[in-house]
């Protein structure tokens, strides 16, 4: 999930094994041991969510995937009323076929650049309005609760958000939550906040990076702490004209480490980094970050990629050439469960006379250490009116789920824009067969379920581990462990 600002994840989380239910009434458990895909063949389905209409703008995509293959997209829109508002829309994204708009959208409240998250309790959507923090909720079906919405005061006007749920069910925060403010408007004037998610509520946003004259990007991820993840911020900072990129990790007693400069490769120094980055960390602790380079006196600058795995990789230069001048917008970034990193932004070309004439999106997966273009796959939505915003998530079944919104004429008029949802068939390439795959087996006796079972389940390889129970519609009944377990036998008791 990107971070939204104003001039403009959950993260996805591998290796799990989920039980499901036969029927309404448990009469049976179906028991499967989960490998990597093998699909071969690719394909894209599109569908668009949000009002629709001239008078209508929907656009600022979130999205976030649930381990059982439910996605939620929050989005902006504004209609008639001078106002706009946070609307969210679930879709049923497992399976083949085209991504399913389940329920109607539900408008969360006035305010904008919302963020949203999965945690092992349901859905997080943070949005901004004005110098107000709200946060709505949902449970593991996807019911927000629309009375209980969180309420923040900051000391400014909330200019981005960036969120990380929790798949554990270890002690500490269930999410992560940075908050970016703005001083100043319009002048300059940013600093950072965190929060944090607990059994007992959201914590009070404490400040984490004083005040700064230029945006600090703030993105959350997470490191190991005693008893479960804790946050880890990635942000930049500006010294002589050249942007820094920093972390610091927050210690369940001594607070936020001392900041730690993230260099370079040795040739983009001190780092490639200069504006809105994305950034994901993987179980073993490999961080990958996608963000733009420096801007040029040219309206163009480059997309990098850089992977931190025990030493720095070299930086990789990811833009599209489409034109005389190309200015990469949003990065997105996922990492599946087979390890691929999927790479996702909107780009806008130039021509000489630096006229913008295109507007494409950028979708790139890295496989073997190589990246593979799949924009043709997206080639049907490179329309002039494509926003400048995009997202991206990865299900807990490996299907990618990309949005973005664009302006459609219809036989000459011209209409509002809309949110569209794009969601890959089948894996874009096999998985060769010696590569060592993530495997979760469990069994369940009595089964038939009368009126309780007992559950082993069995990991090849250390990580991740999350057992769930989903009813026959596919909606989250129980979540029965969510944490980080050792390869070996694993058991639980659940009453139903």
């Amino acid at each position: 999930m990107k971070t939204r600002y104003l001039n403009r994840a959950t993260r996805n989380f591998d290796g799990f094994a989920i039980l499901k239910t036969i029927g309404t009434s448990l009469l049976g458990i179906i028991v499967a041991t989960f490998l990597a895909a093998t699909a071969t063949s690719a394909d894209f389905e599109f569908l668009p969510i949000g009002p629709h209409g001239p008078e209508y703008r929907s656009y600022a995509p979130s999205v976030a995937t649930s381990p059982g293959g439910s996605t939620m997209v929050a989005y902006n829109t504004s209609g008639v009323v001078l106002m706009t508002f946070v609307e969210v829309q679930r879709l049923a994204t497992h399976g083949s076929g085209l991504p399913e708009a389940l329920p109607d959208p539900v408008v969360l409240g006035q305010g904008y650049a919302p963020e949203i998250c999965w945690t092992r309790h349901g859905w997080i959507c943070a949005y901004g309005s004005g110098s107000m923090l709200v946060i709505t909720e949902s449970d593991l079906n996807g019911t927000w609760d629309l009375v209980n919405q969180t309420l923040i005061p900051m000391p400014g006007e909330v200019a981005g958000i960036d969120l990380w749920g929790v798949p554990s069910d270890a002690a500490g925060p269930s999410a992560f939550m940075t908050v970016q403010v703005w001083l100043n408007p319009p002048h300059g004037g940013y600093e950072t906040h965190y929060l944090g998610r607990t059994g007992f509520g959201w914590d009070a946003p404490e400040l984490v990076l004083p005040e700064t004259p230029l945006p600090q990007y703030p993105q959350v991820t997470f490191s190991y702490g005693p008893a479960g993840p804790w946050p880890t911020i990635f942000y930049l900072t500006e010294d002589g004209g050249q942007m820094h990129l920093w972390s610091t990790t927050k210690d369940l007693a001594a607070g936020w480490s001392t900041p730690v400069e993230v260099f370079g490769d040795g040739v983009s120094s001190p780092t490639g980094f200069a504006g809105v980055f994305d950034v994901v960390r993987q179980w073993d602790l490999q961080t990958n970050i996608l963000g733009l380079g420096p801007q040029p006196t040219c309206p163009c600058r480059n997309i990098l990629h850089q992977e931190f795995s025990g030493s720095t990789q070299p930086t990789e230069d990811l833009t599209a050439h489409v034109d005389a001048f190309d200015l990469p917008m949003s990065p997105n970034l996922a990492i599946d469960d087979n390890g691929r990193t999927h790479a996702f932004w909107m780009q806008e070309a130039s021509d000489v006379n630096l006229n913008p004439r295109w507007r494409t999106l950028e979708y790139r997966i890295r496989e073997d250490g190589s990246w593979l273009d799949h924009g043709d796959l997206l080639a049907s939505q490179n329309v002039p009116g494509l926003g400048t915003s995009v997202a991206l998530d990865v299900s807990g079944a490996g299907y990618p789920v990309l949005a973005w919104s664009r302006t459609d004429t219809i036989e000459g008029v011209p209409q509002g824009s809309r949110v569209w949802v794009g969601r890959l068939d089948s894996a874009l390439s096999p998985v060769p067969e010696d590569v060592p795959r993530r495997a979760a087996a469990i069994c369940a006796w009595p089964n038939p379920v009368i009126p309780r079972v007992e559950l082993a389940g069995e990991t090849s390889v250390p990580g991740p581990v999350s057992r769930v129970v989903y009813g026959a519609r596919g909606s989250g009944v129980a979540v029965l462990f969510g944490g980080f377990g050792a390869a070996g036998r694993h058991e639980r008791v659940w009453s139903g």
